[in-house]
C-alpha cells in the first residue's frame, strides 16, 4: 500500500505538471504582471533592502512578502524570462495536487475509522479522484497560467501541508494510535500557517477548517467537554494569527483604494452578489464553460432577479439537506461549511475590485466538491459487484479526466498573452466589460497598432463615459499619429474628469507646446508643480516653454529645478 500510494502521488504530479505545460509558451500580459514582475523594484533590485521592504510595507493593495521573495527568485535566475515564472507556477500547482491526494487520503481513511491497512479501497479511490479532479481542472488555469496569480498556488501549497501535519497530530488524540501524534506536527503545522499567510491572506480560513476536521472525522468533538475544550484551545494561536493577518490585510486594501465603499455597493447588493457567487463557482466546477479572466460586476441591481434568488434557494436547499442528514452524514455537512468557509474572503461581502466573481477564488474551496466527487466514486467502487461494472466506471472517469484535460489545455491557451486574453473576454462579455476593451487597446498600442488600439479605446468609452485612462491613452494613440487636436480633445477630456489627473496635464502641455501654444502650456505645466511640486518633467518642460516666449531668466531657473 506505501508503495502504491506513493505511485500514486507521483502519478498525479507527473500529469498534473504535464497538462500546464502549454503555459510554458505564453508571455507576460498587462494585467498586474508588469505590477508583480516587469515594473516592480523590489523584484528587479533584490537585496537585503527590497527583502526587509517586502515585510514592512504593503506591496499592489497587499501584504505578502513570500510571494514577492519568490518571483524576486525567479527574476535572480532568469530575469524578465516569462518561462521561469510559469515553470515556478506550474510546478507548485502539480506539488499541490500531490499534497491534495495526501490530504484526501488521511481524510478518507479517518471518516472511514480504517487506515490503508484494513483493506478498504475507498481512501485509495477517493483520494485518487479528488487530486485528479484538482490537478486537471480547468477552472484553475487561471490561478497556474497567470503569473501575478502566484500567491494562490504559493499559499495552497503551505495551507495544505499545514492541514496535514494538522492531521497527523490530531488523529491520535481522536483515537487512531497508528498515527504520529508528536507536538513537532502540531508546531509546524502553526509554523507553515504563516508561510502561507505570508502568501496570500486568504489562508485566514484554516483555523475553521482545522475545526471543522477536529469534529470529523477526527470525532475529537465527541469526547465532551474535555475534547472540545482541548480543540478550541490549540486554534488560538491559528485564530490569533488570522487576525493579525486580516488587519493587515484591511489595511493594505485601504491604503490601495481599492476596497469599494458602502455608497457604491450597498450591504444587501454584496450579499446577493456572495450568494450568486456561491452557486456560479458550484456550477463552473460541475460545467466549467465560459471562463472569463473577469466577470463583470452587476451594474443594476434587482434583488428579485432569478440569478438571486436561485442562488439563495439553492444555499437554503443544501444547508437544509446539511441539517436534515447531520447525524447519518456529517460529510455533506463538511463539505458545505468547507467550501463557504475558505471562500467567505473573497465573496464580495468586503468588495475589493469591480469582478463578481474570479476562478482564483475557487483554487482552495473547490477541495470541497472535488471531495465529494471523489468519495462517492470511492463507494461506487467498493460496493460494485461485477468487474463489468467497475470497468464501465474507470472508462467514465477516464472520459472525464480527459475532457477536464481539453479544456485546461485550451483554456491555458486564453492566457497566451493580452491580446489573446482579452479577445477571449470580449466574447464572452462585449457589452458588460469595458476593462477588456481598454486592455486589449494598450496590447495594441504597445505592439504599435495604433488603429485597433484607437478602436478598442473608442468601445471603452462608449461603455464608460467616465473611462479616464481610455481618454488619456487614445490621446497618446493620437499623439503618436499625429493628430494633435483630438490628442487634446482627450486629454481635456480626461482633465474634465479628474481635476487632479497629471498624466492628461503633462500630455497636452507637451502638445501645446508642439502647437506653440505657450501660454496653456505654461497654465498646464504649474497646474502639475501645484499638483506635484517634485515633478522633474514639468519643470523641464516650462524651462522650453518659457525660453520659447523669451523669459530667459524663468526658463533657466526651471532647467535647474528639473536637473
Amino acid at each position: 500500500m506505501e508503495r502504491k500510494r506513493a505511485g500514486a502521488t507521483v502519478f498525479i504530479f507527473l500529469i498534473s505538471f504535464i497538462v500546464f505545460l502549454p503555459a510554458l509558451q505564453n508571455g507576460f500580459v498587462n494585467w498586474d504582471d508588469r505590477l508583480y514582475v516587469s515594473e516592480n523594484p523590489n523584484i528587479i533590485s533584490f537585496g537585503f533592502s527590497s527583502l526587509k521592504q517586502a515585510f514592512v510595507s504593503f506591496y499592489a493593495s497587499n501584504w505578502h512578502p513570500l510571494t514577492l521573495i519568490s518571483l524576486s527568485l525567479d527574476y535572480r535566475l532568469f530575469g524578465l524570462n516569462p518561462w521561469i515564472y510559469h515553470f515556478t507556477n506550474i510546478l507548485l500547482h502539480a506539488l499541490n495536487a500531490s499534497l491534495v491526494f495526501l490530504a484526501a487520503y488521511r481524510i478518507a481513511g479517518l471518516a472511514g475509522r480504517e487506515g490503508p491497512e484494513k483493506g478498504s479501497p475507498l481512501p485509495f479511490i477517493a483520494a485518487l479522484t479528488t487530486a485528479l479532479l484538482f490537478g486537471l481542472h480547468p477552472l484553475h488555469v487561471e490561478s497556474v497560467a497567470w503569473v501575478s496569480s502566484r500567491k494562490d498556488v504559493l499559499s495552497a501549497f503551505f495551507f495544505l501541508l499545514s492541514m496535514i501535519c494538522y492531521l497527523k497530530y490530531a488523529a491520535p488524540k481522536a483515537g487512531f494510535p497508528e498515527a504520529q501524534g508528536r507536538l513537532t506536527y502540531y508546531l509546524l503545522a502553526i509554523a507553515i500557517f504563516i508561510l502561507s499567510l505570508m502568501s496570500k491572506p486568504m489562508a485566514i480560513s484554516l483555523p475553521f477548517i482545522l475545526l471543522i476536521l477536529d469534529c470529523y472525522p477526527l470525532g475529537r468533538f465527541n469526547k465532551g467537554g474535555d475534547g472540545v475544550k482541548r480543540a478550541l484551545s490549540e486554534k488560538i494561536p491559528f485564530f490569533i494569527l488570522a487576525g493579525l493577518s486580516g488587519v493587515l490585510t484591511v489595511l493594505a486594501q485601504q491604503k490601495g483604494g481599492t476596497i469599494s465603499s458602502f455608497e457604491t455597493a450597498p450591504v444587501l447588493w454584496r450579499v446577493c452578489v456572495a450568494f450568486r457567487a456561491a452557486a456560479f463557482y458550484l456550477y463552473k466546477m460541475i460545467l466549467p464553460f465560459g471562463l472569463a479572466p473577469f466577470y463583470p460586476y452587476p451594474k443594476m441591481f434587482d434583488p428579485f432577479n432569478y440569478e438571486y434568488l436561485g442562488a439563495i434557494t439553492l444555499f437554503l436547499l443544501v444547508t437544509l439537506i446539511c441539517v436534515l442528514t447531520f447525524k447519518k452524514y456529517r460529510l455533506f455537512t463538511v463539505v458545505w461549511l468547507f467550501y463557504l468557509i475558505t471562500l467567505l474572503p473573497v465573496s464580495g461581502i468586503v468588495q475589493v475590485g469591480a469582478q463578481a466573481a474570479a476562478d482564483r477564488y475557487t483554487y482552495i474551496p473547490s477541495l470541497s466538491l472535488f471531495m465529494l466527487a471523489g468519495v462517492g466514486t470511492g463507494i461506487l467502487f467498493e460496493r460494485a459487484g461485477r468487474k463489468g461494472f467497475k470497468a464501465a466506471l474507470i472508462i467514465l472517469l477516464i472520459a472525464v479526466f480527459s475532457i477536464l484535460c481539453l479544456l485546461t489545455i485550451k483554456q491555458t491557451a486564453v492566457w497566451k498573452d493580452s491580446v489573446s486574453l482579452w479577445t477571449h473576454e470580449i466574447k464572452l462579455y462585449p457589452d458588460t466589460a469595458p476593462l477588456a476593451y481598454y486592455n486589449r487597446g494598450l496590447a495594441y498600442q504597445m505592439n504599435g497598432e495604433l488603429g485597433m488600439a484607437i478602436e478598442d479605446y473608442d468601445s471603452a468609452i462608449a461603455l464608460n463615459g467616465d473611462y479616464m485612462e481610455a481618454y488619456v491613452n487614445r490621446g497618446l494613440s493620437y499623439k503618436d499619429l499625429g493628430d494633435f487636436q483630438r490628442a487634446i480633445g482627450d486629454f481635456s477630456s480626461a482633465v474634465e474628469l479628474d481635476r487632479n489627473y497629471v498624466k492628461a496635464y503633462l500630455n497636452r502641455g507637451f502638445l501645446f507646446i508642439k502647437l506653440g501654444d505657450y501660454g496653456k502650456a505654461i497654465s498646464d505645466f504649474n497646474t502639475v508643480i501645484s499638483l506635484e511640486p517634485g515633478n522633474a518633467f514639468a519643470y523641464y518642460n516650462l524651462g522650453v516653454a518659457s525660453s520659447k516666449t523669451g523669459e530667459i531668466e524663468k526658463a533657466d531657473f526651471y532647467f535647474r529645478k528639473a536637473y
